[in-house]
């Protein structure tokens, strides 16, 4: 009988390894939103909040239901905004208190839905998806997050929303003081803000792996 031969086989394997010191805090120090956005842009986020505000005053629109509508989009992009900045500052958000209520708050807000041939539905059902999307995409990034410090972004870079894609003359109309081209012009800004905000995340991220306490 032949002896019970055992063959091992070794393989060399390569990995990058990214060593980055911890703050005061013990959060990985990641990169600064400030490097991530031009100024200018977060100036004009600033004033798009501010119009936003404005708009969702008028009267005519609180009465018909509009400003209701479009006060949930910008729910639905103020928690995503709350997830993705957490993140960049390498904060866990599931830590805050309130984490689990803002999630079940937001998903109570459903899909606008429409009959006719308007182009305004497919454009709302589209950026509605998306904001949803880059909310999972967040959450995602949250769940599989290394030690509460250390958050990975894992999907490809993002498109910007374009308007033209479904309405020609959005900003044309917004200029001319159309209301409902106003809003969702203001929202479209807000929501492409930060998928830039996102994909330069991604695109800049250097905080892939933490091993012990760099001096």
């Amino acid at each position: 009988m032949s002896k019970e031969r055992r063959e091992f086989f070794r393989f060399d394997v390569s990995l990058p390894v990214y060593f980055e010191p911890l703050n005061s805090s013990d959060v990985c120090l990641q990169i600064d939103k400030a490097d991530l956005i031009e100024p200018a842009e977060a100036e004009n986020l600033m004033e798009a909040n501010s119009q936003l505000e404005y708009l969702f005053e008028d009267e005519i629109h609180l009465q018909n239901g509009g400003v209701k509508l479009f006060d949930e989009f910008n729910q639905k992009l103020t928690f995503m905004a709350w997830l993705l900045e957490s993140l960049v500052e390498g904060k866990d958000p599931e830590m805050h208190p309130k984490f689990q209520q803002r999630m079940h708050d937001q998903a109570q807000y459903k899909r606008p839905e429409g009959k006719g041939t308007s182009k305004i539905i497919p454009l709302l059902q589209a950026l509605y998806l998306r904001i949803d999307n880059t909310i999972l995409e967040c959450v995602d990034i949250v769940s599989k997050n290394i030690g509460g410090r250390v958050f990975m972004y894992h999907k490809p870079l993002g498109t910007l929303f374009n308007s033209q894609d479904y309405i020609a003359n959005l900003g044309v109309l917004a200029n001319q003081g159309n209301w409902l081209s106003s809003v969702i012009e203001k929202l479209i800004f807000k929501f492409n803000y930060y998928e830039t905000l996102l994909n330069n995340a991604v695109s800049d991220n250097k905080c892939n792996l933490e091993i012990g306490r760099a001096s």
